[in-house]
């Protein structure tokens, strides 16, 4: 199920100093939930209202081999995730006019999640620190 990012231009950093370079930017913080979004956002996820009205995060993929947007909220769906660390709710929806649902699931923590879909850009331990 992991999701395709774009491919690397030529030449150009790798996805992972990117990632790095966009936390720098963003500084460090000790709030669990800002420390989860800002990291959301340096991966490029964006903030919008999700299909049930609830603010949420998203990001255009593949799944199945089928594009989609993937949306990502707290496991109750209410918002947001809470933490690095609290089980998400991922929904996969079809990126045409229709915007069906294809597929949705619970992950324990967001952090596995994370470490699955953006794997290049996460490659190292320290990516959450």
């Amino acid at each position: 199920m992991a999701m395709k990012t774009e491919p690397r231009i030529s030449g150009g950093p790798s996805p992972a100093a990117l990632f790095r370079e966009r936390l720098r930017k963003m500084g460090r913080v000790d709030d669990a939930r800002i420390r989860a979004q800002r990291i959301l956002l340096a991966l490029g996820w964006v903030i919008a209202l999700a299909p049930n009205n609830v603010p949420a995060f998203t990001i255009s993929g593949t799944y199945k081999g089928k594009p989609v947007v993937l949306w990502l909220t707290d496991a109750r769906r209410t918002g947001p995730p809470r933490s690095l660390t609290c089980p998400a709710w991922i929904g996969y929806y079809m990126r045409d006019e229709t915007a069906d649902m294809l597929d949705d699931r619970e992950v324990p923590r967001l952090m596995d999640f994370l470490r699955d879909h953006h794997a290049e850009q996460l490659r190292e331990e320290s990516a959450f620190n």
